[in-house]
């Protein structure tokens, strides 16, 4: 078995394709109609006030996107009796796994209590054979599979029939038991892990807001603030324009010079990964990066990322440019730290600045002339700019420590799905 879809049979053209021949000592493959009793939901009528927020809980797609890996007590929305009794909507007991099959596809939850669902869900109420728990976690585990399974061309569905006719492997339900605690574990560690990134991105933001503003000072310090715009120290530049046919190239060569893109800024961090290579004849010797250059998404699609920033530091001895829908802001003046200014570009104030700029206007377009423009308070000693840039690089310094520790847990957890999951492993 090469992964975890190998445990689900395919459906294709009213055909069930079997998994492989190989199958894990203990392990028989059977139909999941033949374990878990198959429902699926109904929506009451809309035009029935009295249907409706009658305290029943009813899952659907507007609490979907929330669902993925928990145990589900409470929705957005509720259904009344009268509207359970007077529609196909079913009342399911607590345990049933409950498969998002339309529009956001393959999100799986538990329910933790008594609740109805929409028609777009598919919901299995295990039996004696089959641990919920190891159900829901299978189901996670074929995401490849949802997606090959969909139907329609402008709302992804997967059909009940399709559903009625899956095949698994089914391990003894002792190994069942070891497979959802280990993963479990492995799941709780990575929500662990969000919560405290969660958390320190709210001390940081606060912190950002406090020691920006003046709001709170350091302790050796008690110097003046001054209102000064960003281009009384330093100058916005634009980036590379050219071709997309004939000046771009999916490798280095000696003729090319690296390009970073809005999509190489994310979460305030430059992302040296699926980058273009330009034609070195399009790049102004003032458009070559600098260390210390703070990028910022000068032009998009969506608005909300239009002018998100990241500081620029040379990760080895190449070249770096970045793009027409770029800009990026350079030091002029070593009376202020660049590293302060990088924090104002992610400051709330910042936000503040850029919404007012874009509401006026009909394109989601900055000209460097606005960036130059914005006006923020700064500390007029350069000591106190810089202790302020050492207390949010440590925070942000945590926060990516940690996100490496979650990514890592995610790769762990991955790897254990397709060992458990397919047998390759065993725990009993």
């Amino acid at each position: 078995m090469n992964n975890v879809s190998d445990l689900v049979t395919r459906w294709h053209v009213g055909r069930i394709h079997p998994t492989p021949d190989v199958e894990p000592d203990g392990w028989t493959l059977e139909k999941l109609c033949d374990n878990a009793r198959l429902e699926s939901g109904h929506t009451p009528s809309r035009n029935r006030p009295d249907y409706w927020d009658g305290g029943i809980p009813w899952l659907s797609l507007h609490s979907s996107k929330t669902i993925e890996g928990k145990t589900l007590y409470n929705t957005k929305m509720t259904v009344s009796a009268l509207g359970l009794a007077n529609s196909s909507a079913r009342l399911l007991p607590e345990g049933t796994v409950a498969l998002s099959r339309t529009a956001t596809i393959g999100k799986v939850a538990i329910l933790g209590r008594e609740m109805a669902t929409s028609q777009d869900f598919a919901c299995y109420i295990c039996g004696t054979r089959l641990l919920n728990s190891y159900l829901a976690h299978l189901f996670r585990g074929v995401e490849a599979e949802w997606e090959r399974l969909m139907a329609g061309s402008t709302h992804n569905t997967i059909f009940m029939p399709a559903f009625e006719n899956m095949q698994i492997l089914l391990p003894p339900m002792k190994e069942q038991e070891a497979i959802a605690e280990a993963l479990s574990d492995a799941d709780a560690l990575i929500e662990g892990l969000e919560r405290l990134i969660a958390k320190k991105r709210l001390l940081k933001q606060g912190a950002m807001q406090d020691l920006l503003t003046a709001k709170r000072r350091l302790p050796e310090f008690s110097g003046e603030w001054v209102k000064r715009k960003l281009g009384d120290y330093g100058k916005c530049l634009r980036g590379v324009s050219y071709d997309g046919q004939a000046d771009l190239s999916e490798t280095d060569t000696s003729g090319t010079v690296r390009l970073l893109r809005a999509n190489n800024v994310q979460e305030g961090q430059i992302v040296f990964s699926n980058m273009q290579f330009v034609n070195s004849a399009r790049v102004g010797q003032h458009q070559l990066l600098q260390d210390g250059d703070i990028l910022i998404c000068m032009a998009n699609g969506s608005r909300a990322l239009v002018g998100k920033s990241a500081k620029f530091s040379r990760p080895d001895e190449m070249e770096y440019t970045f793009g027409a829908f770029m800009g990026a802001f350079r030091m002029t003046s070593d009376a202020c730290s660049g590293r302060y200014i990088t924090h104002l570009l992610q400051s709330d104030r910042y936000r503040r600045i850029l919404g007012v700029i874009l509401s006026g206007s009909a394109i989601n377009n900055l000209a460097p002339s606005q960036i130059e423009n914005f006006k923020f308070s700064f500390p007029v000693n350069k000591l106190e700019q810089e202790a302020i840039a050492d207390v949010l690089d440590d925070l942000g310094a945590e926060i990516q420590a940690l996100e490496v520790r979650l990514e890592k847990a995610r790769q762990v957890k991955e790897g254990m799905m397709q060992n458990l999951l397919t047998g390759r492993i065993r725990l009993v």
